[in-house]
């Protein structure tokens, strides 16, 4: 059986007012805190991002998004995206402190279990070059300190894609989607299903332990030679005879 994953892992989803850059206008973030084991949802955060900020701090917005794709698929992140107060700035700062308190829980939960694992906050997007990278280009943009290592990108698109190129098996395809598309709260919980779904799948079932009863000639410990202890009638004989 696979050793306890003790990262802080946090499912990470934008939605953004452009595509195919890395840096776009971020109107929405959403993120939750999840046991990698179960899926259980421990934490969420979500918050708007003022359209009007984003772009102040020179990520990308692209007319066709704006004008068709948002107001035809999710007009009321964008409205609200429109009229919220919560600079880019702001939306990070939160996202920030939510991920601190989230690492806090789980070297809590450590400390409970007297464990000494190395925990580190493990953020998770949807695309090698999709969730990751816009929000790095955010955090950059606005000047700030991104709270996790660049080596802790994970990507739950490659993650699942070599699940189903190794065992046959896509589980992004198999599990029934769950909320609404492109709402970035729904969107991570849908994630987190078929990733748990695809990683318990991967991992190595444990085995039963054989246990082989001593023989009879076996049942004493003792010196390789003795006699005695290899056979016990052979020594209550030597007894008898005394």
């Amino acid at each position: 059986m696979g050793k306890k994953n003790f990262h802080t892992n946090i499912m990470l989803d934008l939605e953004c007012a452009a595509i195919n850059v890395y840096n776009p206008a971020i109107i929405e973030i959403a993120a939750i805190f999840f046991d990698p084991h179960t899926g259980e949802e421990l934490d969420y955060f979500t918050t708007p991002v003022n359209l009007e900020s984003s772009e102040k701090h020179g990520l990308v917005v692209q007319k066709d998004t704006v004008e068709i794709w948002l107001p035809k698929n999710i007009p009321e992140t964008l409205q609200i995206s429109k009229t919220t107060s919560i600079t880019l700035p702001e939306a990070l700062q939160k996202f920030s402190d939510f991920i601190a308190n989230s690492h806090k829980a789980t070297n809590k939960e450590l400390m409970d279990r007297f464990c000494h694992e190395d925990s580190q906050v493990m953020i998770w997007g949807n695309g090698s070059a999709s969730d990751n990278v816009w929000i790095d280009s955010a955090y950059t943009a606005c000047n700030m300190t991104r709270p996790w290592k660049h080596y802790n990108n994970t990507c739950v698109r490659t993650f699942v894609k070599q699940c189903a190129f190794m065992t046959g098996r896509d589980f992004s395809r198999e599990i029934g989607r769950r909320g609404a598309h492109h709402v970035a709260l729904e969107d991570c919980k849908h994630q987190i299903l078929y990733l748990v779904k695809a990683r318990n799948h991967l991992m190595p079932r444990p085995q039963p332990v054989k246990r082989q009863l001593p023989t009879p000639e076996f049942s004493f410990s003792g010196k390789e030679g003795d006699n005695d202890f290899k056979n016990p009638a052979a020594k209550r004989v030597n007894h008898e005879r005394e």
